[in-house]
């Protein structure tokens, strides 16, 4: 009987913990949810403190949006277009600020971040309508020495790049000065931007030592060349030039609480290309390893000595002394970009690494990966490369050895810029994605 009675408490217990612990379950499922079976064999298999840890929020992986809103860690698209910021001036400074990409001209129309685009910096912008065609631009003057501008159309931002000398002295009516010396020089106008480029009108040339002037394509007087210029510039002056760190400028007038909505808005991802890369298992496999620095490479540049990656990069480039006037923004080179193509035709491919000042060739040969400093610029997807721009001057590398690659020179006709490797982020994720 003792025993019975023994059994019947237990029992009444048991199902007293069952009541409770259902009440407790409504009571909370506003809040989390109830645990189900499965969540019963998780507990069983992985740590009874790491599992109570997910159950109180401090490490769900499914995190709520409302909750993300309230800790201004989260926001959309919808919540910043609530604010009626002007959509041209939001979407320049998610370009500047790296939430959303831009599309290089330049570069083939690929798209890019503008925080990560080869260390570039803007120390000044304007607002200007450059093309006169009521619609803003941005202007930016940036180190490397170089003027872009930024377009914004069609929810897309386009980028141009200029020679710093051939783009300056930007007045608020869109003409700017460019000059080819200390006495010679242009002043020209946009006529158009698009996504397809531009078009450039030269309204003025000059050269005083020379004594030459056209005014609209046509010889001038120098009396007749100046006083086309002071007529340009009647009722125009030069645009206002912003800090480039004050980039919320853009923004209007904002609250400390809509900045951050702004400012917390999710990162437009860029859509690469879904390329196909070819290569056996042990190729991919030591790409892989040299790029994530789990593998030393030779180094043909120097020596043939070995380097893990994340040693030889960052390394100073660049070490003006103290009479040259860039000696304040000397840096050190770093990865940016690589990129995957067969440089000597020999069905396997080589992998570009383009960094700040350098751009490298790594090429797998006899169970070894070496490197290569390729003295060129753009390279097209045939593996042409542009030896010098200024001259037109093309080649292609034909074979690689232990100490150097062999390039001949090769006639090329077609437009290098609209051909050229796709370029991708140099992060873990992508070289995963493509070497995995």
């Amino acid at each position: 009987m003792k025993k019975m009675k023994v059994i019947s408490n237990i029992s009444t217990v048991l199902l007293l913990c069952c009541l409770i612990g259902g009440c407790v379950s409504e009571q909370v499922s506003g809040e989390i949810q109830q645990v189900t079976g499965a969540d019963i064999v998780s507990l069983s298999e992985g740590s009874i403190e790491n599992q109570s840890q997910n159950l109180l929020g401090n490490d769900v992986q499914d995190n709520n949006p409302e909750q993300e809103k309230e800790n201004g860690a989260y926001y959309t698209m919808e919540d910043v277009k609530s604010l009626n910021i002007p959509e041209d001036m939001l979407a320049y400074w998610m370009v500047l600020n790296g939430k959303k990409p831009f599309i290089s001209y330049d570069i083939g129309g690929q798209e890019f971040y503008w925080d990560e685009f080869w260390g570039i910096r803007a120390d000044q912008f304007m607002i200007v309508d450059m093309d006169n065609d009521g619609g803003k631009e941005v202007v930016l003057y940036c180190w490397p020495e170089s003027t872009w501008i930024l377009h914004y159309e069609d929810d897309s931002v386009y980028g141009y790049k200029f020679v710093f000398r051939g783009m300056k002295n930007i007045c608020t009516n869109g003409i700017y000065q460019g000059s080819s010396g200390a006495s010679s020089g242009v002043y020209c106008r946009l006529t158009e931007l698009s996504a397809d480029g531009y078009t450039e009108e030269t309204l003025v040339e000059y050269d005083y030592y020379g004594h030459v002037y056209e005014v609209g394509g046509k010889d001038a007087s120098e009396e007749e060349a100046l006083e086309f210029i002071e007529s340009i510039r009647d009722g125009s002056e030069l645009a206002d030039q912003i800090d480039g760190a004050d980039s919320s400028y853009l923004l209007g007038s904002l609250t400390a609480e809509e900045l951050s909505i702004v400012e917390n808005v999710q990162r437009e991802e860029i859509l690469y290309p879904a390329d196909s890369y070819p290569m056996d298992a042990e190729t991919r496999k030591a790409y892989y390893d040299v790029l994530m620095s789990q593998r030393e490479f030779i180094s043909t540049m120097d020596d043939n000595k070995r380097f893990y990656l994340k040693d030889y990069f960052p390394r100073e480039e660049y070490q003006p002394d103290e009479s040259d006037i860039l000696s304040s923004l000397s840096r050190t080179d770093k990865i940016w970009y690589f990129g995957i193509v067969d440089m000597d035709g020999d069905g396997t491919y080589e992998v570009i690494l383009d960094s700040t000042y350098t751009r490298d060739i790594l090429s797998y040969r006899n169970g070894e990966v070496y490197s290569y400093r390729l003295n060129g610029g753009t390279i097209s997807n045939s593996s042409i490369v542009c030896i010098s721009e200024y001259t037109q001057k093309y080649g292609r590398i034909v074979s690689f050895n232990d100490y150097e690659y062999v390039m001949e020179t090769v006639d090329y006709d077609g437009d290098i810029n609209d051909d050229r490797i796709q370029y991708y982020s140099f992060s873990d994720e992508l070289i995963e994605q493509f070497f995995k």
